[in-house]
């Protein structure tokens, strides 16, 4: 009877939990706040690559929003209006550093915004042998007048050794005044590690949670006659949001979350699905790779001679799916870690077998072509494991770690389809270079 109570309990709770989930999902499908397409492209954790490109085209006068330095006047508006705000606060007067060019505590002022230019990526150098010189800028605004300023994007990078301090020694070099902004998620300080002897006047802190919504904000208003921008700023504030509980999704988690605290007997319950998620993760993983997904894959690759085997002893807590052409010294082989439901994929040499040469080459230079032939199919992070010639994180496939929809997308043929030409690339490309597995 109890397990009976147990389980009307839970069928009871989680239809509270689908009501509020279906309350939000109707809400997110009329605003369309689902679409996003940053992450649709997979782009949303890029701090390069959408992040510092997509603030730099903003924040630049010559930048194809045609707003000339609109965009870049409203930035500096909110840097001003937030040192204003912090030394108004101050009990003691601001410490100015004598002989500094850096004046990131004071407010912009000679700024020239209509002959500024806005660059990413910005090589300063190579790093010295105490670390107190060279590196990459992730933003520099330049008047072209003798003013600067350099910003430091973290969104989730750590930070480096004394960085902060490099680029103060570059503002120093380049500039007759400079600021140098420290840009997070939430406006946390830099750490002593990479701030190194700056003191706090040195670096002025700004988030994206507060600081760049605001400046996004007055960006879209003055938009409303340009649709595709205005759009563009709506999708970028919709992501940034999401980050920081900002979003319609976390308003539907802090529901959810009242209704699991209620009382002694939610919270029991919710416990009880916590500790059951790693079990339904690992059913899910192993229904998927059941002999009929792997007679599919065997299917659509036998124009390439590959045998297709599941591993499920590679490693304690590892599965593994292996592609084979037994005329062959290597295989292809995809690795998912159900430590962090990760995955990998890569080339990995037959157990006892020693090569010296093969292909026409060294062995060592063999692997060396291997992996500059296949690390151009930006696969992910390139790893360098023992045993493999070439492995790279798969971020197309199995990145499922907490994600939902990637576990229920998990059962369609959309993941077949995935690993079939995953695979089929990284034989196709090795061919194409004169390689073979």
């Amino acid at each position: 009877m109890e397990n009976d109570k147990i389980v009307t309990d839970l069928q009871n709770l989680l239809s509270q939990v689908g009501t509020i989930t279906k309350k939000y999902d109707q809400i997110a499908e009329i605003t369309g706040e689902n679409f996003n397409v940053f992450s649709i492209l997979g782009l949303q954790d890029s701090e390069v690559r959408l992040h510092s490109n997509l603030i730099n085209e903003f924040l630049n006068p010559k930048g194809k929003h045609s707003q000339t330095d609109l965009f870049l006047k409203l930035f500096i508006s909110v840097i001003n209006a937030k040192i204003d705000e912090i030394n108004s606060k101050l009990e003691t007067e601001i410490i100015i550093v004598e002989n500094s060019k850096n004046i990131s505590s004071q407010k912009i002022k000679k700024f020239k915004t209509e002959a500024a230019k806005s660059s990413v990526e910005i090589h300063t150098g190579f790093k010295n042998e105490d670390v107190t010189e060279g590196g990459r800028i992730d933003i520099l605004v330049d008047d072209n007048n003798g003013h600067g300023i350099i910003i430091e994007n973290k969104i989730w990078a750590g930070d480096q050794e004394k960085q902060l301090l490099r680029y103060h020694t570059y503002g120093q070099n380049k500039f007759e005044s400079f600021h140098l902004i420290y840009l997070t998620i939430d406006g946390k300080p830099p750490s002593d590690f990479t701030k190194a002897e700056l003191t706090k006047e040195q670096y002025f802190c700004l988030s994206y949670q507060v600081d760049i919504l605001n400046w996004l904000e007055l960006c879209r208003k003055e938009c409303t006659q340009l649709p595709i921008v205005r759009e563009t700023i709506t999708q970028y504030i919709n992501q940034i949001k999401l980050y920081s509980g900002q979003s319609i999704n976390n308003k539907m988690k802090d529901e959810i979350v009242e209704i699991l605290a209620m009382n002694d007997t939610n919270v029991n319950l919710t416990f009880e699905i916590f500790n059951s998620i790693d079990k339904v993760k690992r059913e899910l993983m192993n229904s998927f790779l059941e002999e009929s997904n792997i007679k599919k894959l065997r299917d659509e690759l036998a124009s390439y001679n590959i045998e297709v085997r599941f591993d499920d002893n590679f490693g304690t807590k590892n599965k593994v799916v292996d592609f084979i052409n037994n005329d062959s010294l290597h295989y292809i082989c995809i690795q998912i870690m159900d430590h962090y439901w990760d995955s990998v994929i890569g080339v990995y040499k037959k157990e006892g077998i020693e090569l010296t040469d093969y292909c026409g080459y060294k062995y060592e230079e063999y692997v060396q072509k291997v992996r500059e032939s296949l690390n151009i199919l930006k696969f992910g992070k390139i790893e360098k494991w023992n045993n493999w010639v070439w492995i790279s994180r798969n971020k197309n496939l199995f990145q499922l770690g907490n994600n939902k929809n990637a576990w229920i997308n998990l059962k369609t043929d959309e993941t077949i389809n995935k690993i079939v030409f995953d695979v089929k690339a990284i034989i196709d490309n090795l061919e194409k270079n004169g390689l073979k597995l």
